[in-house]
C-alpha cells in the first residue's frame, strides 16, 4: 500500500509506502516539535508552510526516513491551505 498527500484542491503527489509512513510518522513524533507532532497526531495539517518550516529545522537519519522527508519537503510547498496523508481509497474524486 502506497500513502499520497491531498491539499484542500486534492491529489497533490505520492508520499510514502506504509513502512516509509510507519517510520516517518514515528521520528516526527520523536523531534519534540509541536507541529511535527500535530502532524504525527492527526495525519494532516492546516498550515503547509509552518510544516516545512519546522522539518526543515531537523536532520532525519539516513535511509527510508530521509527518503520521505526529501519527498515531503518536495511535496508541501504545492499543498494549499492543508495537507492531509490518504491512502487515497476515499478521495472521492471519482466521477458519479
Amino acid at each position: 500500500m502506497s500513502y499520497q498527500i491531498y491539499d484542500e484542491n486534492g491529489y497533490v503527489g505520492d508520499f510514502a509506502t506504509t513502512k516509509g509512513l510507519t517510520d516517518f510518522m514515528k521520528w516526527c513524533e520523536s523531534t519534540d516539535d509541536v507541529d511535527l507532532i500535530n502532524f504525527y497526531k492527526d495525519g494532516m495539517y492546516i498550515y503547509p508552510e509552518a510544516l516545512k518550516e519546522s522539518l526543515e529545522l531537523y536532520d532525519p537519519p539516513v535511509g527510508d526516513i530521509k527518503k520521505t522527508y526529501d519527498n515531503f519537503l518536495d511535496l508541501l510547498p504545492k499543498c494549499k491551505g492543508i495537507v492531509i496523508v490518504s491512502d487515497g481509497a476515499n478521495d472521492d474524486l471519482e466521477e458519479k
